[in-house]
């Protein structure tokens, strides 16, 4: 006999975090352009390829760690604003 328990709680977290990854994503969209920045001039500002901000504002993936500073330094914004 299988736990079916495990694999919901398991399916609950990944909706969870595609939600969190979603939300972000579009918070992020929405200071980038407020800064009037595109994602390649973004991309640049971070030293990372254009895809990896379209990746993050597609909800994909979340930023590095490392990365959030430059990204809330090149959005003019405070750095509590980009943490995921």
């Amino acid at each position: 006999m299988t736990d079916s328990s495990n694999s919901a709680s398991s399916g609950s977290a990944e909706v969870s975090s595609a939600r969190l990854h979603g939300r972000y994503g579009a918070r992020l969209a929405r200071l980038r352009e407020a800064a009037g920045l595109s994602q390649s001039e973004l991309a640049r500002a971070l030293g990372v390829q254009p895809g990896a901000i379209n990746h993050i504002e597609a909800g994909r993936v979340l930023p590095r760690a490392d990365k959030l500073r430059a990204l809330a330094l090149a959005l003019g914004v405070n750095p509590e604003m980009v943490v995921p």
